[in-house]
């Protein structure tokens, strides 16, 4: 029995078997990687008797992609809908002599597996009755690893339910949500002359450093955060003549008053810490700011922009921090001070 990812819509009988995803609990040390994508069917995506039961010209790339979901904290969570093949991957029956199945089970295995397999597992729940729909909506998928299992049933004309073959295969498939960050922005330590810095400083200054500390939202999410790749995108905003900033829109949407400054990719388990030092040379008062965003899947995976000035592509998987603030407001001015050009001397008032 094979799976594939795709979106379609079952009976709210289905639906409601799935209310008590968001209340499990997560165990195990599963692990995730990237590349490949460490989640996905129990039988790699480009097998080829997988390829055939499933009658789909899909590329693995699809499945890798959409085994990882954003956590949407204003659907709550995420879903999907798996989606069974309509005929066995059988190792003799191929082709136009593999037969349709007539029902299937699914099933539930848990979240935050150590391994996916059944055997490591123990028992697992069934979420039904055996069901005619190849089809299973998940809705409400909470941060971390979901295991799911299918098994297909195959009951000709006039035979007795009651003394059905079990199924001999089954196939296991995993998806992944990836977790909120939580972002936290300091001084480096060492820091303490005034939150400023001369313009012609500005390309090697040490002054003003800030360093970045990235968690999970949610506790207890496996993977630990120090698995993930980060993307770390830093933004000014730069004070008027009057000395007034500009709102930056607290929702992400729309970058308006804020200018990029860097952009820095840090791969998962790295040593480092990410520290940011600003090189403005443009004198003036400016605060700091820094989004976050997982590299594991991109906003742009439908290829719609993800930047564009208003509407940015799913807003609600950046995450952002103030440096030494909670919001802009709170947020301490940095200053960029000029060095003066020297004075000109000319004579007045001679008296000889």
């Amino acid at each position: 029995m094979k799976l594939i990812l795709r979106t379609a819509r079952v009976g709210l009988g289905l639906m409601l078997l799935f209310s008590t995803l968001t209340t499990l609990g997560q165990t195990g040390t599963a692990q995730i990687s990237k590349p490949p994508v460490s989640v996905g069917p129990f039988t790699a995506v480009d097998n080829a008797g997988r390829t055939t039961a499933l009658g789909s010209d899909l590329v693995p790339a699809y499945e890798n992609t959409n085994t990882i979901l954003f956590f949407n904290p204003n659907a709550p969570g995420s879903g999907l809908t798996l989606v069974a093949s309509t005929k066995e991957d059988h190792p003799t029956r191929i082709g136009a002599d593999a037969l349709a199945f007539t029902s299937y089970k699914w099933f539930y295995m848990g979240q935050n597996p150590a391994s996916p397999t059944a055997t490591a597992l123990g028992s697992i729940p069934a979420l039904g009755l055996d069901q005619p729909s190849n089809k299973l909506q998940v809705q409400g998928l909470t941060e971390g690893y979901h295991v799911f299992k299918v098994q297909g049933f195959i009951l000709p004309a006039g035979a007795d339910a009651s003394a059905i073959c079990p199924p001999d295969k089954e196939e296991t498939y995993v998806v992944y949500v990836l977790p909120r960050l939580k972002v936290d922005i300091t001084r480096e330590a060492g820091g303490t002359t005034p939150l400023q810095y001369c313009e012609t400083e500005a390309a090697t200054q040490t002054k003003v450093q800030m360093r970045v500390a990235t968690s999970f939202e949610t506790p207890g999410v496996l993977p630990a955060v120090a698995s993930f790749e980060l993307k770390y995108t830093w933004y000014a905003v730069k004070a008027d003549a009057a000395g007034n900033f500009p709102t930056i829109d607290a929702t992400k949407v729309n970058l308006t008053g804020a200018t990029k400054v860097k952009e820095v990719v840090v791969p998962a388990s790295a040593t480092d810490p990410n520290i940011f030092a600003p090189t403005i040379a443009d004198i003036g008062k400016y605060k700091f700011f820094v989004e976050v965003e997982h590299t594991l899947k991109s906003r742009t995976y439908d290829g719609a922009d993800a930047d564009a000035v208003t509407n940015r592509k799913r807003a609600y998987t950046l995450y952002r921090g103030w440096y030494a603030g909670t919001d802009q407001a709170s947020s301490p001015v940095i200053i960029v001070t000029p060095a003066p050009g020297k004075p000109h001397i000319t004579i007045e008032a001679i008296q000889d």
